[in-house]
């Protein structure tokens, strides 16, 4: 997931619930792990319950195919998961 959310607030309100699912791999991007498209709500419901219309927030999902073949220089490493999405 990637987020551009100006009010330190609301932006460590999102962090610190996103941080439940993944973790931050840049300063506004996050990997988490989703189980199933339930799962994936309770992150997303979580999400809009945290930021205002001002906001921007995307999810892009990245299967396992995707995951064999992320690569990274510095830290930290991609997770390992059968189903990711990149917020």
């Amino acid at each position: 997931m990637c987020y551009d959310v100006a009010c330190d607030k609301r932006r460590n309100r999102l962090s610190s619930w996103l941080l439940r699912f993944g973790m931050r791999v840049q300063e506004s991007v996050f990997e988490v792990s989703v189980k199933d498209t339930s799962h994936f709500n309770k992150l997303w419901r979580g999400v809009q319950e945290k930021i205002s219309a001002a906001d921007s927030v995307r999810a892009y999902p990245i299967h396992q195919q995707a995951i064999t073949g992320v690569r990274c220089l510095g830290s930290p490493v991609p997770i390992a998961s059968s189903y990711a999405t990149v917020l």
